[in-house]
Parts: C-alpha cells; sequence; structure tokens
C-alpha cells in the first residue's frame, strides 16, 4: 500500500507539473503570456507531500521489518506504528544520524573554499582526493557504528544510546562499512545502470528547453517516470538493508 500511495502521490506531481510548465511554453511562444494559476504552487505543495509520504513510508517499513526480524512479530496494517511513539522515536533517530553525516561534507566544503592554486597540480590534486575521500570515509563511519540505536528504537529498546553503539562495534568499522555498502549500492545499481540506459533520470527538459523549442511528449513521460521509479525500487530494496541492521544489532547485542 506504501508503494502504490507513493507512486501515485508522485505521479500526480509530475502530471501537474508539466501540464502547467507545457502550457506556459506553448503561451511563451505564442507571445500571449496570461493568467498562470496556482499550477507551480500546487505542484510544489504535492511534491512536499509526496516526500513526506516517502519519508513515511520509509519509517513505517523498517520499523516493521525491525520487528518482524527481531521479535518475530507480524507486521501490522499500513501506518499502525505512528500511532505509538516508537516510528517518532525512530524517525528522530534517524534525523539525528542524518544531520551527524553531514558534518564531514560540510567541512569538506569548508575546505574546499581554501586556495590550492598556490600548490603544484598534481599535489593539490592529491590533497583535494585526500579530503575527498576523508569526508566519505568519515560519513560512513558516523553512520554504520551509530546505526544500532535505529533497530534499538524500532524494538523498544531504550538502554542502547549512541554510545553504546559505538563502543559495540568498536574495531569492525571496515567490516561494517563494505556490508552497509554492498546492502545499499549493489541493489541501487541495479535499478540506476538500465534507469540510465534508458535516459530516464537525466533525460528532463531544461527551462530553455521548454520555452525555445518543442520537446517530444515522449521524452517528458520518459523523464518524469525515473523518480516515482526510483522511489518504488528504494522502498522494495529498504527491506535488505534493514534486515542487514537487524541482524548485526542482534549480533552486537548478544556481544555486549
Amino acid at each position: 500500500m506504501w508503494i502504490v500511495l507513493v507512486a501515485a502521490m508522485w505521479t500526480v506531481a509530475e502530471w501537474v507539473r508539466w501540464s502547467w510548465a507545457i502550457s506556459i511554453s506553448e503561451q511563451y511562444k505564442k507571445g500571449t503570456i496570461g493568467d498562470t494559476g496556482a499550477s507551480p504552487v500546487v505542484a510544489g505543495s504535492l511534491y512536499v507531500f509526496a516526500a513526506l509520504l516517502f519519508a513515511l513510508a520509509l519509517v513505517d517499513i523498517a520499523v516493521a521489518w525491525h520487528r518482524r526480524l527481531i521479535l518475530a512479530e507480524r507486521p501490522r496494517f499500513i501506518g499502525s506504528h505512528f500511532a505509538t511513539a516508537i516510528a517518532w522515536q525512530y524517525f528522530a533517530v534517524f534525523l539525528v544520524l542524518t544531520g551527524a553525516a553531514a558534518i564531514p561534507p560540510a567541512l569538506l566544503y569548508a575546505v574546499s573554499m581554501l586556495d590550492l592554486e598556490s600548490l603544484p597540480e598534481t599535489l593539490a590534486d592529491i590533497v583535494a582526493a585526500g579530503f575527498i575521500f576523508s569526508a566519505v570515509f568519515a560519513t560512513f563511519a558516523i553512520v554504520v557504528r551509530f546505526s544500532l540505536v535505529l533497530p534499538a528504537r524500532a524494538t523498544g529498546d531504550h538502554d542502547s544510546s549512541f554510545m553504546k553503539s559505538w563502543k559495540a562495534t568498536r574495531g569492525n568499522t571496515w567490516r561494517l562499512l563494505w556490508a552497509t555498502l554492498a546492502c545499499v549500492v549493489l541493489p541501487a545499481l541495479l535499478l540506476e545502470l538500465p534507469l540510465a540506459w534508458f535516459g530516464l533520470p537525466s533525460d528532463r527538459p531544461s527551462p530553455t528547453e521548454m520555452f525555445t523549442t518543442d520537446v517530444p511528449l515522449q521524452r517528458i513521460v520518459k523523464s518524469s517516470l525515473g523518480m516515482p521509479l526510483q522511489l518504488v525500487y528504494q522502498l522494495l530494496t529498504l527491506p535488505i538493508c534493514i534486515g542487514y541492521l537487524s541482524y548485526c544489532y542482534q549480533y552486537f547485542a548478544r556481544r555486549e
């Protein structure tokens, strides 16, 4: 049901956006731009609602799978976890992890403002690559070392904290890193490669094209399918990563 709702909402948002864009581009080419209506506001609101719906779907599915694998609890009906504090606590932890993961890239951006032109070209490339690798590694290290709090909150374990998760996973950063990448990146590539082959995610017409040329309807339809397909696929493959986290939580909890 979550997949149907997310796909439908995002498709409606895309349809409203492109209907408005086509109408405005046709008026612009004729030189008779009139009332644009409220379509941009409506489309923007639909995109926000679709993104919120997707976030709720992620949390609800994740909590259900954690509890299924760890507590052997049968999944409840859609959205039922939001009637309790479990889903909201899970969502809060997810936001904290997202904020923590954003720190290294922010530091990388600050470092990128440094003037490296005074260095030799080869040395400047090495320094820049080192900064990028450090930021990526630090981001993943933070997330994977703290990630055990997610299944803990999903199962009602309030004793597990970020510090306990960090201590429990000491000495296992690289193992957790590669396993997480395998669970997240490999499934994503199975979708991204076919999408890139058919030009679905990147073949979106630019505003300049819309106002200066006649963009084929087939291209607009293809560009609109990319994001709904990605969202649906992410929901379908989410249990892979959630299952991995659940087993990690059980292993390290027993080790403690």
